[in-house]
């Protein structure tokens, strides 16, 4: 995340990030980030494919939410997923890097829509995320 998320206003998600084991574990990197915007990679290994050679889709699905997450706790409030749902349209293999995008849609009251898009080397999407998030009161 060097580079990333160092400004004040992305304190939140520079300490989420930090403390995310999962993600980290699954080599994910945070490469950008914005009031309305973020986005990540992540290299498909070995030990994330399924017997088909291919991510599997829980890995797909897990870094398309952390980087859900990034965007809906970039406004310096803390958010958690309400609701969130995947589409796969193409698998992505061992030894690809995956890029993905999120873009806040829309945003009303604690509430918020998010979409992430997720791609191959090639530039061709892999899954499309959708996910609603809400903003609750920090521990």
């Amino acid at each position: 995340m060097q580079g990333v998320a160092e400004t004040e206003e992305f304190r939140r998600v520079r300490e989420m990030f930090a403390k995310d084991a999962c993600s980290a574990m699954m080599g994910m990197k945070l490469t950008g980030i914005t009031a309305e915007t973020a986005s990540g990679e992540m290299l498909i290994r070995p030990d994330m494919c399924n017997g088909f050679g291919s991510a599997q889709g829980g890995m797909l699905f897990t870094f398309a939410d952390s980087i859900f997450a990034a965007m809906a706790n970039a406004a310096g409030k803390t958010a958690v997923a309400a609701f969130c749902s995947i589409h796969y349209a193409r698998p992505a293999f061992q030894g690809e890097i995956v890029t993905a995008t999120a873009k806040l849609q829309e945003a009303y009251g604690k509430n918020g829509i998010v979409d992430v898009t997720v791609k191959n080397p090639a530039g061709k999407t892999v899954a499309e995320f959708r996910g609603t998030f809400r903003q609750i009161d920090s521990r």
